[in-house]
């Protein structure tokens, strides 16, 4: 199911654009979301390498816990012959923040050198999926590279310059699609 409709779009936006030119704009963006922050309702890896005696490692997404099964899981030394899934008593989730404990069924004060995969189902982020994608339909819309100004008629309306308005399109694009995973790719 799409996360918003050309009749909600219309809401935020004010363009003379046709429908289908704003359901191909919105379905384009929200297949740039869901590359990113991986798709919605759908289990992802995030694979993360603790330097030194890292007791703590903060995830891209925060994930939903379950005890049956045991989520998210945890595999130290991921892709290496000593790989080890870590039972759900060796670590604590909290928000964003996976806590290794030293007490447990392979306990230990730190995350082994090496990397370390997170795979979990992420907590419902709709809400700000929306937001992201209304402001990366508005960015389509509104950017007007190398134009300063149209005149039609007496009627003259001035854009901002790239510089302006925080940087070149990319910029922008990439600061929005960044704010859904703290700039760290979500593999799914």
């Amino acid at each position: 199911m799409p996360l918003l409709t050309v009749e909600d779009l219309r809401k935020h936006i004010t363009t003379s654009l046709d429908d289908e030119a704003l359901q191909r704009m919105l379905d384009a963006n929200e297949a740039a979301i869901n590359l990113v922050a991986g798709p919605l309702g759908v289990s992802v890896t995030e694979i993360h390498y603790p330097v030194g005696y890292e007791s703590i490692i903060l995830t891209n997404r925060r994930y939903q816990t379950t005890t049956s099964p045991d989520t998210p899981i945890i595999v130290e030394g991921y892709g290496t012959p000593d790989a080890r899934t870590l039972a759900s008593d060796d670590f604590r989730v909290s928000g964003s923040a996976i806590r290794r404990l030293y007490f447990g069924t392979n306990p230990s004060s730190y995350f082994y050198a090496g990397p370390v995969a997170i795979t979990g189902t992420p907590e419902d982020d709709t809400a700000i999926r929306e937001m992201a994608l209304v402001a990366l339909c508005r960015l389509d819309v509104e950017f007007k590279p190398g134009i300063r100004a149209i005149t039609v008629g007496k009627r003259r309306t001035e854009y901002q310059s790239a510089q302006d308005s925080g940087g070149d399109y990319l910029t922008q694009r990439n600061a929005i699609l960044d704010g859904l995973t703290g700039g760290q790719p979500v593999f799914a």
